[in-house]
């Protein structure tokens, strides 16, 4: 037999980035927390100001906030990639001019 053929397939997407674990029930709640306790605050000491809670991390909170898409829309230019491909926000570069085909879900009763 072949190194080939006993070679498993890989998955052809990249694996998600190792800080997707730091998203927890738990962490959100600090998040919410520490924003509600100095809201305006950009960077604020995490652990002086959550010194009540239970397991506040190491590493900074505001690094589980959602990114601003405003930031992105303000641009002259904006733009975003998915998987090599570069769209343009402000563009109409639609999913049939990419070679994508419509797709019609059917529910079966």
């Amino acid at each position: 037999m072949d190194v080939e053929d006993t070679t498993e397939l890989r998955n052809p997407f990249p694996s998600p980035p190792s800080h997707y674990t730091k998203y927890t029930s738990h962490n959100l709640s600090l998040l919410k927390l520490l924003r509600e306790r100095a809201p305006d605050d950009p960077s604020p000491n995490q652990h002086d100001i959550l010194d009540d809670q239970n397991d506040v991390p190491d590493w900074p909170l505001i690094q589980l906030e959602k990114p601003r898409v405003d930031w992105i829309l303000d641009e002259p230019d904006a733009y975003y990639d998915v998987y090599g491909d570069r769209w343009s926000k402000k563009g109409s570069r639609l999913w049939q001019s990419s070679g994508g085909t419509n797709c019609i879900l059917l529910t079966l009763l």
